[in-house]
């Protein structure tokens, strides 16, 4: 069984800043995490100012990583912000073209949507399905 890759990103709520794990430190615990400099070991951000988001483990179809609290597009199925529930990552919908998304359609959707955004650099993307 391949297990997928771990990496994280976070949102700074003060600074407005998104810190992603292929340029910083990220050291999670189990009732803690914090981000620092890979350099001069300064903590950056931690659980009282920032939102943590794991990455899902698949692309959009421009190969863009795909993280919790995406904003994804797919043509076919419509918009939806991609969330963790009980068992894993799912699809919270903005605007559905169809019938609602099943467990099963889930990873046709990333891979043939795209990355537009994520909840909390563009809410405008929030509003009203559009």
């Amino acid at each position: 069984m391949n297990q997928r890759e771990t990496k994280y990103r976070a949102w700074d709520r003060i600074r407005k800043k998104m810190y992603y794990s292929a340029k910083f430190e990220f050291i999670i615990y189990s009732t803690m995490w914090f981000v620092r400099d890979r350099i001069s070991k300064d903590i950056l951000l931690d659980i009282g100012s920032g939102i943590l988001m794991q990455y899902v483990g698949s692309k959009d179809k421009n190969k863009v990583e795909i993280y919790g609290g995406d904003i994804v597009e797919n043509k076919e199925w419509g918009k939806g912000i991609v969330i963790w529930d009980e068992i894993g990552f799912d699809i919270e919908s903005i605007k559905w073209k169809r019938r609602s998304l099943s467990d099963w359609d889930l990873p046709d959707f990333l891979k043939k949507g795209e990355v537009i955004g994520d909840i909390y650099k563009n809410k405008d993307l929030l509003k009203n399905g559009k």
